[in-house]
């Protein structure tokens, strides 16, 4: 076997274990990931779109009845007028979040708190990842992951 032909075979062998190895990679770093749609979405405000936490009756920044009614109850984390919402109120939400697969390429986040059914009713799609840290994660986590694996697997 010529070394072209032997270098093409070890790329459809792991080409054959590429999704796998990904989906391994995505089980094995969830709460980073978890992590990023806590502190670079939701935490600041923002939606899966990557606009404001808007809704029917709001903008998507804290009212200063809502800021009084905070210091009353002591949030998590506080609730400044004019601030986005961090939902951090109890930490239910962000206590609840959790990582499944769905396929070899693809994740979806969600939470098991009581209340995730009403915000995703109140702010649509909430628990995606925004497109930019979407790539965030696969140029951080999976694809160096990929990197490794790659390396590791290619004279086997």
């Amino acid at each position: 076997m010529g070394i072209v032909e032997e270098q093409l075979r070890r790329i459809d062998a792991l080409s054959e274990t590429i999704e796998d190895e990904a989906k391994k990679i995505v089980i094995a770093n969830m709460d980073a990931i978890i992590s990023i749609l806590e502190k670079k979405q939701l935490g600041i405000g923002l939606n899966s779109s990557g606009g404001p936490l808007s809704w029917a009756y709001g903008d998507g920044t804290y009212a200063k009845r809502t800021e009084e009614i905070a210091k009353t109850e002591f949030t998590v984390e506080p609730k400044k007028e004019g601030e986005p919402y961090n939902f951090q109120w109890t930490g239910g939400t962000f206590n609840g979040l959790n990582l499944k697969t769905l396929s070899k390429n693809k994740y979806s986040i969600f939470s098991t708190d009581g209340k995730a059914a009403f915000l995703r009713k109140t702010y649509g799609i909430i628990f995606d990842l925004t497109k930019e840290n979407n790539d965030l994660v696969n140029d951080t986590i999976i694809e160096p992951g990929l990197v490794i694996y790659i390396e590791d697997n290619w004279w086997r």
